[in-house]
């Protein structure tokens, strides 16, 4: 006995959103075992918006271009249910290196990116031994690759909760961060920009000992950051 299919209207209404699409590739192998050209996407704990970003993202991560969507969708489906997503397609991006961005202005949630696993081959994993580790790991990433903003409403939000990261961890981590790569400066030849870079972590642990109360190495940080271009250390080294 064959199953009964819902109609469309009925499944519009199942769940929290829908993608559908159409095959592009009449000829290719899905075309050949797929009963329709049009194609449909449940989607149990996202909505519409979200499912199709997270659709676009990874055909940036992993792109090909005779692939269809809907292998793509398989990801985001993943997503919406919890399950294990399927191993990725063999291709990923090379480094292509917007190695400026450890010097301009970045925001990553850490609960809205989404990482190759050759990127953590190449840069490494996350530092554990730091309070802050999602930003060491950011500004490792950004020297080798380049970082793909998606346009489109927020995937998270920010929340003030009694368990969130304190001011002190927030400002050692911080320190810590700098001075990581501070040293990290030092060992390579091939960071552009390296004297803003080393003057922008001087700033950062000026900023941060000042707000602990270290203001002894607040004044030291202030200074290495006036000698480097940066005016504001002249206010922090008082």
């Amino acid at each position: 006995m064959q199953p009964t299919l819902p109609s469309r209207r009925e499944f519009l209404k199942q769940g929290s959103g829908v993608i559908i699409g159409a095959l592009v590739f009449s000829s290719g192998p899905i075309a050949l075992l797929a009963p329709s050209k049009v194609w449909a996407l449940e989607l149990s704990s996202l909505d519409e918006a979200t499912g199709k970003s997270l659709l676009k993202f990874a055909r940036h991560l992993y792109p090909h271009d005779t692939m269809e969507d809907a292998v793509y969708a398989m990801v985001v489906k993943a997503r919406s249910t919890g399950s294990s997503p399927p191993d990725p397609p063999s291709k990923v991006p090379p480094a292509t290196g917007a190695r400026t961005s450890t010097t301009a202005p970045r925001r990553c949630m850490s609960s809205t990116i989404l990482v190759p696993r050759s990127v953590f081959h190449a840069v490494g994993m996350y530092d554990s031994e730091l309070p802050i580790e999602d930003y060491d790991f950011y500004l490792r990433l950004v020297l080798d690759f380049d970082v793909l903003f998606l346009d489109g409403p927020a995937l998270a939000k920010y929340r003030v909760h009694d368990e969130k990261t304190t001011d002190w961890e927030l400002g050692t981590g911080q320190i810590q961060t700098a001075e990581k790569h501070l040293a990290l400066l030092d060992e390579r030849g091939d960071i552009p920009d390296a004297r803003v870079a080393r003057r922008n972590f001087h700033l950062m642990i000026a900023q941060s000992s000042r707000v602990l109360g270290d203001r002894r190495r607040a004044r030291a940080a202030a200074l290495r950051a006036l000698s480097l271009g940066e005016p504001r250390g002249l206010r922090l080294a008082r």
